[in-house]
């Protein structure tokens, strides 16, 4: 007989961002190379490194942010209906997880999803019984030593931390602060870099400037980069909003 392969057509989504350039340089005078005890150059050599890979986290925080799939600790309605008491714990993170396989999100690293926390949500995990207790009653004696790590890193049931105090505390109107935790699926977002203009420390000694620096006095040390970041795809993230223990009340400025 005649077998027919059914033929299908693929779809591609287009998905944009605008790649930007950031940069930032300081002014070094020679006094300060000649007469200070610790090298000044690769000091700032190292301030601009740090300085860069913060500057493309927070850029990509940014547009994080905007998640719209969302998540209110004790299933609250809303941001502002987040109480003292909506604290991050694994049954919450295990209802993210719950989203992210139902819209058939895959594990990013080693069957893990990545989890992004501040350091006051950390906090409160692991005061967490339902993690603690899966360690201290866990046959496997390399969990336990996460006990005397600086930070926890993987936890029970297939989530992997990433603590930083750059996740965002935002505002609530009178019912104190609302973190943000991320849970990430595989392809949730993606970052852009242009190979033709690599991100780069830039060195200028005392001297290279020409007319600009007539008398050889100064050096400037600096970084550029181009980058982007861009949600890829809504479902393959979960952006929980929760308060944290550490603190309760209001701060102004955030």
């Amino acid at each position: 007989g005649t077998f027919h392969t059914p033929a299908i057509v693929a779809s591609w989504a287009e998905v944009t961002a605008t790649v930007r350039q950031y940069g930032i340089a300081a002014y070094i005078s020679d006094l300060d190379i000649n007469q200070a005890l610790d090298p000044q150059i690769s000091e700032y050599v190292d301030n601009m490194a740090e300085a860069m890979t913060e500057l493309l986290d927070l850029v990509t925080r940014d547009v994080l942010l905007y998640a719209t799939t969302l998540q209110y600790a004790n299933g609250r309605p809303s941001s502002s209906a987040v109480v003292s008491g909506d604290f991050l714990n694994l049954l919450e993170l295990r209802r993210a997880k719950r989203t992210l396989l139902r819209a058939n999100a895959e594990p990013v690293e080693d069957g893990k999803f990545p989890v992004l926390i501040h350091p006051d949500t950390a906090f409160d995990l692991e005061g967490d019984s339902n993690i603690t207790n899966i360690f201290q009653n866990s046959a496997a004696a390399g969990k336990q030593e996460q006990y005397f790590n600086t930070v926890l890193k993987d936890i029970p049931l297939g989530f992997r931390l990433y603590e930083s105090s750059i996740i965002p505390i935002s505002r609530a109107s009178g019912y104190g602060d609302v973190y943000n935790t991320w849970v990430l699926g595989k392809e949730a977002y993606g970052t852009v870099k242009l190979d033709s203009m690599p991100a780069k420390i830039i060195v200028h000694l005392p001297g290279t400037s020409g007319v600009s620096d007539p008398l050889d006095q100064v050096a400037t040390v600096g970084f550029k980069c181009n980058f982007a970041s861009v949600r890829l795809n809504e479902s393959n993230m979960v952006l929980i909003k929760h308060q944290a223990s550490v603190f309760t009340g209001t701060r102004a400025g955030l």
